[in-house]
């Protein structure tokens, strides 16, 4: 199997192999198999090997009576056909599903499914001698196809046809006319009435592997008038070709919403759609569909299925307000293009889209992952559908590969759009790389690589949208006519942070963090990397003293100090990546830049104080004048505050207040930010990402505007208020920037000097599980993947190990779960967990990366990650909140010592998530973060002052061995002693980030 995320797979074989509970062996003693063989079979047989039944119509009569665990057999070698709609009448279970599959000598073809009926070779036939042909063979009153040599051929609207077109006449026969006036028995004709093979309406827990279905209308359907949804459907290394779609899934009612369907390895040739979801109205939706590994080829060659149709779209993949799910590792080829010149019915172009999720109004599409797909050859790669007053929310797009289309990819508007990411995608050949349709806003385009597009890299339909969505680290080839904006009919030459190479595009890399690509407006740029220069004109070498440090904007404002005594040092491993720092000594160091005249509105300074710097011991300044960041008081305007920023002077009435809560502690490691926002007349300071506060600009200026003044680094001036830390990085720039560009410059410092492949926190570790690391089996055997895990290491040094003595309750190792394509450890939700005895510890700071299978909401809370000193419930604690998404840090399970976490009703915690609980010990709550945003905060109980723990046992995926179990993965789980100031909080996130996502 290619892909891991197997839910029913790991439910059915794992449970139906390990469990020993007497429910399961029940349910294992019921399980029966049933055989199908045409050529010796009856449909009066029992079914099984020795008295098979013969055919796919016998099949569907019987399948009331299948039980969860049977297996339905049909021989290789064979087609078993069914005139009718193969309507199935029983599902399985979560843990045992009801399979469908081939048997029979593995060199044999896959058994054929079908609905259509071969007629060229029956004695029906009458030549009426003006080139067409009567079939009476069949007298009824509904036909859907009729295919020649493997291609649907026009329906007509009368008997009087010409080549290429039949026409039904009920109670009479079918009029043919082969396509090339031929006589009949030179071609191969196949006739359908109904169009199902199987139909799973109101059905669940089915599997489909190794078959082959042709010649219907659907292969896998459920009908539009089902009462109930289709889920835990499975369709694995199957074949659907000839057919007008091979799975098609409806959601015709408020109540009904497909889930738990995976459709894995695959092979779609010579379709319409591939695999479609739909649905009536905004409410309905599919959630948690594994779309993986298929191939897909030949989409409505010739308008095939489309010729009758007043529908013009053709859609390979398609999916209607998806929520939670991954389409990953498909290849999709040669559809159907405007140029070809096929129309539809009506008499409108027909082409085809590679993947397209279409939103109806007032609906969400959320948490969805399209990556790595290869797309070629087709009118449109991926496509985002637009729909009055809808949401994107936590969407990527990431990795996939589009060729040779005439858009790769189109996107459109909504109302609202968090954190859209489009990034590692690849176009080469296409009429058009990128189209930001209808309003398209909000995306994030990052590391795209845009290579030879025969008309734009970028099309876009309104002059807003570059505003709105922001693009960084983009290289294209080649130079010209990068961006066209239809709104004003205009082509630019240029875009804003794409890079223009004339590099190979095998030899071109995405950006990999060391390059700064926001370089507009840049008019002063230091980076302790670059540009040391030592009393003699040589580079510096770690340890020695700087007497030039050399400006890298091209603008040639290097800062200079001529005192020996007072040059500060290049200093190795300083960040938390290991980057080196120049260390100023809070003494007396300072280096300047005299003469200096112009504006500035963006400044970004990454540094690392030695000593923290508080409302008491203020007095330090990063650099000063139009760019001052002061920690010390302005006197007269505010005593408490913390640094002062963009002072264009010394004197009062232009000293900005800055950071002004006298409770902050500015130490460690830091990226801080200050940004003009031209509509309050202020600056904004960001403080490793986050807004902490802002500085109004004084009546003499709108931006800071410095002329002929003396700029200093590493203190106020050459008098006082020396810097006591390393300084990075320096960037200056004379625009406003907008959120995005800021975050651009952020990511660049983030990457450069936050970011690390390894922990980068160490120090008081009391447990640290990942799932790339100390995994055994049964047999103390590293675990493969989809094996189970008995043991999991403690990474901490402690021996603190998690085990799970039952074979049926272990989680299992899968591979490509996370962003990324990370390993995670699945918990089933059912009865999966792991525990550790006899802990004694005290835990004040926990992260735990997950990604969850089932949204948490308030309507399925009761979950549990990992419960006692360390626990992260998302069930409610009965007599507190009951409407809680997730207590956190409960000591133990009694009413008195839950803690409230996480309480808006209105959250849904789903997909993949990264949770740090810190504990405060100023206001003693522990501070609660998702994906890095304070979102809550969990009050101590009167017993405890961070959680201790004395000789208890600590699960993992469940709240204990009876209840609470999680439902999804985990990745890394880690609990430390000591209460993390935010400076090592948000090292651990960046390294959790950069390792899963």
């Amino acid at each position: 199997m290619n892909i891991s995320t197997k839910k029913l797979f790991i439910n059915s074989v794992k449970k139906a192999c390990l469990c020993l509970t007497t429910l399961m062996i029940a349910s294992l003693a019921s399980a029966t198999n049933y055989y199908v063989d045409n050529a010796a079979g009856s449909s009066n047989n029992n079914g099984s090997e020795t008295a098979p039944w013969d055919s796919l119509q016998t099949v569907c009569q019987k399948s009331s009576q299948f039980n969860a665990g049977d297996v339905i057999h049909f021989k290789r070698g064979q087609r078993f056909y069914n005139f009718y709609n193969g309507n199935l009448a029983s599902s399985g279970n979560a843990t045992s599903p009801i399979t469908f599959q081939s048997y029979g000598d593995a060199n044999d073809p896959a058994p054929i499914l079908s609905v259509g009926k071969r007629i060229d070779q029956d004695n029906s036939w009458t030549n009426l001698g003006d080139g067409r042909y009567l079939y009476t063979g069949y007298a009824g009153s509904v036909v859907n196809f009729i295919w020649e040599d493997g291609f649907p051929v026009k329906k007509a609207s009368s008997s009087a046809l010409t080549d290429g077109y039949w026409y039904l006449v009920s109670g009479t026969g079918i009029y043919i006319r082969p396509t090339d006036g031929q006589d009949y028995s030179t071609h191969e004709y196949y006739l359908a009435n109904n169009g199902i093979v199987f139909n799973v309406a109101n059905r669940s827990n089915l599997i489909f592997k190794d078959l082959k279905f042709e010649y219907s209308k659907w292969g896998i359907y459920n009908t539009i008038s089902a009462t109930s949804a289709s889920s835990g459907i499975k369709i694995e290394n199957c074949e659907f070709s000839r057919m007008y779609a091979g799975i098609w899934l409806n959601s015709p009612t408020t109540s009904i919403e497909n889930h738990d369907i995976e459709v894995i390895a695959n092979i779609f040739s010579d379709i319409r759609f591939a695999f479609i979801c739909t649905g009536l109205n905004s409410t309905p939706r599919h959630y948690n569909l594994t779309i993986a590994d298929n191939v897909i080829k030949n989409i409505a060659i010739n308008g095939a299925y489309v010729l009758s149709d007043t529908m013009p779209d053709v859609e390979a993949l398609s999916f209607q307000n998806l929520h939670d799910s991954t389409i990953i590792n498909n290849t999709i080829i040669n559809g159907i293009k405007t140029s070809d010149g096929i129309t539809d019915a009506d008499g409108d172009p027909v082409s085809s889209s590679g993947i397209i999720i279409w939103i109806a109004e007032n609906a969400t599409m959320e948490n969805v992952k399209i990556k790595n797909n290869y797309i070629e050859d087709v009118e449109k790669g991926i496509v985002m559908g637009a729909g009055t007053a809808y949401k994107l929310s936590n969407n990527l797009l990431k990795g996939n590969i589009i060729i040779n289309s005439q858009t790769g990819m189109r996107l459109n508007s909504s109302d609202v759009n968090d954190s859209t990411l489009v990034k590692y995608n690849e176009f080469y050949d296409n009429d058009i790389s990128i189209v930001l349709y209808s309003g398209a806003r909000g995306y994030q385009f990052s590391d795209n690589r845009s290579f030879w597009p025969k008309l734009f890299h970028i099309q876009t339909w309104q002059a807003w949208q570059l505003t709105d969505s922001w693009f960084n680290y983009n290289v294209y080839q080649p130079d010209g006519a990068l961006w066209r904006n239809e709104a004003n009919n205009t082509t630019y030459a240029n875009l804003a942070s794409w890079q223009q190479t004339n590099q190979d595009p095998d030899s071109v890399t995405t950006w990999n963090g060391s390059e700064l690509v926001v370089k507009d407006g840049l008019e002063i740029w230091l980076k302790s990397d670059a540009g040391l220069f030592d009393e003699t004109g040589q580079p510096v070498t770690p340890g020695g003293t700087i007497q030039t440090w050399q400006d890298q904007s091209g603008n040639e404002r290097d800062y200079s100090c001529t005192s020996s005594t007072r040059r500060p040092q290049l200093t190795t491993g300083i960040s938390p990546n290991g980057a080196a720092g120049i260390y100023f000594d809070g003494v007396n160091d300072a280096m300047k830049l005299d003469n200096a005249s112009m504006s500035l509105k963006s400044v970004f300074i990454v540094f690392k104080a030695s000593n923290a710097i508080t409302a008491s011991s203020p007095a330090q300044t990063i650099s000063n004048q139009a760019g001052e960041f002061s920690f010390g008081s302005c006197t007269g305007l505010l005593t408490d505050e913390l640094f002062t920023v963009m002072s264009q002077n010394s004197s009062d009435i232009n000293c900005r207040s800055g950071y002004t809560s006298a409770s902050n502690n500015i130490s460690g490691f830091n990226i801080m930010s200050v940004v003009y926002n031209s509509t309050n007349s202020a600056y904004d300071i960001y403080l490793n990402g986050t807004i902490v506060s802002n500085v109004k600009v004084g009546s003499d200026d709108n931006g800071l505007v410095a002329n002929n003044l003396t700029f200093h680094i590493g203190a106020r001036d050459l008098a006082g208020g020396y810097f006591n830390g390393y300084i990075f990085e320096y960037i200056a720039y004379n625009k406003a920037f907008n959120l995005d560009q800021k975050q651009a410059v952020e990511d660049y410092l983030t990457k450069k000097y936050s970011t690390s492949n390894t922990l980068p926190v160490t120090n008081n570790l009391e447990i640290w599980l990942k799932a790339d690391a100390g995994l055994l089996d049964d047999s103390g055997q590293p675990v493969a993947t989809s094996g189970a895990v008995q043991t999991w290491q403690d990474q901490s040094g402690n021996n603190r190990d998690y085990y799970c003595t039952s074979s049926a309750r272990r989680p299992v190792l899968e591979d490509r779960i996370s962003p990324n394509g990370a390993a995670g450890i699945y918990f089933d939700g059912i009865d999966d967990a792991m525990k550790l005895d006899n802990v004694t510890l005290t835990t004040k700071s926990v992260f735990i990366v997950f990604k969850s299978t089932s949204p948490f909401t308030q309507t399925s809370p009761a979950q549990t990650i990992s419960n006692q000193a360390g626990e992260f419930s998302f069930g409610s604690c009965t007599g507190l909140l009951t409407d809680e998404l997730f207590t956190v840090m409960s000591k133990n399970s009694s009413n008195s010592n839950c803690r409230s976490g996480y309480t808006s009703a209105t959250e849904n915690i789903s997909w993949f998530n990264i949770l740090s609980v810190v504990y405060n010990s100023t206001d003693s709550v522990y501070d609660i973060y998702l994906n890095g945003i304070k979102v809550d905060n969990a009050t101590s109980g009167i017993d405890d002052n961070a959680l201790s723990a004395q000789n208890i046992t600590f699960h993992l995926g469940a709240r204990d061995l009876a209840g609470g179990y999680f439902d999804g993965y985990i990745f890394e789980y880690i609990l430390y002693n000591d209460s993390l100031n935010a400076t090592n909080r948000v090292a651990v996130e960046n390294y959790l980030t950069n390792k899963y996502q």
